[in-house]
């Protein structure tokens, strides 16, 4: 539905990324460094960005930290990222307990 008003669905940007180079998920991997990593896309109606970053904590535990910024260039970019954020916080929620299952054993 988002598509006929020029939103990337997940599957285009999966298939752009991979054509481009690396991908996670279907996220295209922006930069990667020891312990970040940077993926992210930029559309005509919004850009963004996820941080991942894996750290050694207190105690010699580790952290995973994570950062999403988003950055609206129009209305259309501001409704859709309104309409998504419940959903996003859900699934957002849901993939870190995952990833910090994953890194925990």
């Amino acid at each position: 539905m988002m598509a006929t008003v020029g939103v990337k669905s997940s599957r285009a940007v999966g298939a752009a990324a991979a054509a481009r180079g690396p991908v996670i998920g279907f996220f295209p991997l922006l930069s990667q460094s020891a312990g970040e990593l940077v993926v992210g896309e930029d559309d005509r109606h919004l850009d963004f960005r996820v941080a991942i970053l894996l750290r050694t904590g207190a105690a010699g535990g580790r952290d995973l930290v994570v950062v999403t910024v988003v950055h609206c260039h129009n209305r259309l970019g501001r409704t859709y990222l309104a309409a998504i954020a419940p959903f996003h916080r859900v699934i957002a929620r849901a993939s870190l307990e995952q990833a910090a299952r994953a890194v925990e054993g």
